[in-house]
């Protein structure tokens, strides 16, 4: 199963050889502010056609990856003459994730008031920075049922591994 994060960045550090680079990077996590959360990824260069693009510090990249290490980057936009690219330049554009998952047993919580309906899909995952296992990540999945077009979906979630898209909300 799969899990990705996909976003703007801004590339705070970054560090590493040819094998590997790492570092420290932000993304905006509200379209509406200049809100900003702070993560460290890794990626690994396997040979001269690794999907890691080279970047640098102050560079905006679209970085793709499985949390925290990274699939892919491209670099959107580095400083030039007297222009210092700062985490305020990065595009309005929210952070999503791409999760596939089974739903945890007995987590439906019905429209009360919000417009939504909820329920909770969980995975165990791997976290190759630090080599730390099994570390239980839940993902609320909110969507709305105008029309209870979903009205199936609550009665099929017990027997369900879903892929889901949507806004990572931090």
């Amino acid at each position: 199963m799969s899990s990705l994060f996909i976003a703007f960045c801004f590339a705070k550090t970054v560090t590493g050889n040819n094998k590997f680079i790492t570092g420290t990077a932000l993304y905006r996590i509200s379209s509406f502010a200049n809100d900003f959360r702070e993560f460290t990824y890794k990626g690994f260069a396997c040979n001269s056609k690794t999907l890691v693009f080279p970047f640098e510090k102050n560079f905006i990249v679209f970085m793709v990856g499985r949390y925290i290490a990274l699939v892919q980057t491209v670099p959107i936009s580095c400083s030039k003459g007297d222009h210092i690219l700062v985490p305020e330049d990065l595009p309005d554009s929210s952070s999503l994730l791409i999760y596939t998952a089974s739903v945890v047993p007995n987590s439906y919580i019905p429209d009360n008031r919000g417009g939504c309906e909820s329920f909770i899909m969980a995975r165990r995952l791997y976290n190759s920075v630090t080599n730390n296992k099994n570390i239980d990540l839940k993902v609320i999945v909110s969507y709305t049922n105008e029309h209870n077009c979903y009205n199936s979906m609550k009665n099929n979630l017990k027997k369900t591994v879903l892929s889901v898209i949507g806004h990572l909300i931090s």
